[in-house]
């Protein structure tokens, strides 16, 4: 489904409107499947809470893509560039 809202979110980053935290979730998710750079990628697009939804999105859709970002989030975070 993430792929699906490419175009809607790639609207809205163009048009400089905010993401909820779903739309953070979900270019995280288009991001890692094609293979982005998370350290670059990360940083424009996180927001405090985003781990929660991460963690509600891998139980609710039992997809461990989400899982992973979380922890390649945390493991920034643990580098310092998350704050």
């Amino acid at each position: 489904m993430p792929h699906q809202r490419k175009p809607y979110l790639e609207k809205r980053r163009e048009d400089g409107e905010p993401f909820s935290p779903i739309d953070r979730a979900h270019w995280l998710y288009i991001a890692y499947k094609e293979g982005r750079s998370f350290r670059e990628v990360i940083p424009q697009i996180y927001e405090h809470g985003l781990e929660e939804v991460l963690g509600a999105l891998t139980k609710i859709t039992r997809d461990r893509t989400y899982e992973r970002i979380g922890q390649e989030l945390e493991r920034l975070k643990g580098q310092g560039v998350l704050s």
